[in-house]
């Protein structure tokens, strides 16, 4: 099974729409808060402190979608200095209560376990294409 930016769920789904289970938002706060040796929140950047620094600049319609971005709903973590951002981004889907994940790099097992210790804390599952759950036996396997 080729992994590509998975998702921490609390049921699996074809389409997000589906997910009737939201992931409680003050539970993933805490659980990306009790992980700041490995993430940061997007809004403890530079580039989240820049972009709010400018918030006035930006068109009013856009204000409240950029503020809430700013709002610990994207956990970052991997920051490549030669490259100037971040390689793995975590954004917590308010609408439909799940997490998606963005990696600018080759998933690996420490990534897959890593999102694996988030879920389970969660109490979720994650998930391959919404559908596929990756179990710690599949991540033990999983060479990348």
């Amino acid at each position: 099974m080729k992994i590509e930016d998975p998702n921490i769920a609390m049921e699996s789904f074809d389409h997000l729409h589906e997910v009737k289970v939201k992931i409680d938002y003050d539970k993933w706060v805490e659980t990306v808060e009790t992980n700041l040796e490995y993430f940061t929140w997007l809004e403890n950047t530079e580039e989240g402190k820049n972009r709010m620094a400018r918030i006035d600049e930006i068109p009013e319609k856009f204000q409240d979608k950029i503020r809430k971005i700013h709002s610990k709903s994207q956990a970052l973590a991997e920051y490549d200095p030669d490259k100037g951002f971040h390689l793995v981004r975590l954004a917590f889907n308010s609408e439909y209560g799940t997490i998606g994940t963005t990696y600018q790099k080759e998933i690996t097992k420490d990534d897959l376990n890593m999102l694996l210790m988030l879920a389970n804390k969660l109490n979720a599952l994650l998930l391959n294409n919404g559908n596929q759950i990756i179990t710690p036996e599949f991540v033990e396997t999983y060479k990348s």
